[in-house]
């Protein structure tokens, strides 16, 4: 029973890992494209974080590069327990945030406030996550979907990493995984 177990926890780190790895390497390979994608994001009729738009391309190559470390460590078994935490929280994250961008009304109005002064502006509903870059391009509904399903393989790793399951790779699952 605990080598279907371990087995289990293998192939969800290999799916999870790898996804990673791919997102990141996309986002990283196109940042200025993932720059515009944050910058959606942060307008005022979308989340309104305009503070943040300066800071856009920055915040994209740091969430490529740890999407790729995160990806990488989860691949190696390196830190799984500080691995598994980020990866869980980082993906509620990107759940959060696809379910919100599924969910805006594009005929909605939203307040916001300048200067002071409370608008009434539009909702800006962005129509494409930018999970996979323009490499494949995802609705905020199949995002979420993608994000629901790497958080129920998640599970069993988390599982793993907090009761000793697993640790760094041995010599074969290591050729398992690099083959």
């Amino acid at each position: 029973m605990r080598s279907i177990l371990l087995t289990l926890v293998h192939f969800c780190r290999m799916v999870v890992g790898s996804l990673l790895v791919i997102s990141g390497l996309i986002k990283s390979n196109d940042a200025r494209g993932f720059m515009y994608k944050l910058e959606e994001y942060f307008e005022p009729g979308a989340l309104n974080l305009e503070a943040w738009t300066p800071y856009a391309l920055e915040l994209g190559i740091t969430a490529s590069v740890g999407e790729i470390l995160l990806g990488v460590a989860l691949l190696v078994g390196a830190l799984p327990r500080l691995t598994t935490a980020l990866t869980t929280v980082l993906l509620l994250f990107f759940g959060w945030l696809t379910f919100y961008t599924h969910s805006c009304d594009p005929f909605g109005m939203k307040t916001v406030v300048f200067d002071g002064v409370a608008t009434e502006i539009a909702n800006q509903c962005v129509l494409a996550c930018g999970c996979f870059g323009n490499a494949i391009p995802l609705t905020p509904w199949e995002s979420f979907l993608k994000d629901v399903f790497l958080l129920v393989l998640t599970l069993p790793i988390l599982w793993a990493a907090w009761t000793g399951g697993f640790g760094l790779n041995d010599r074969r699952r290591a050729t398992v995984l690099y083959t």
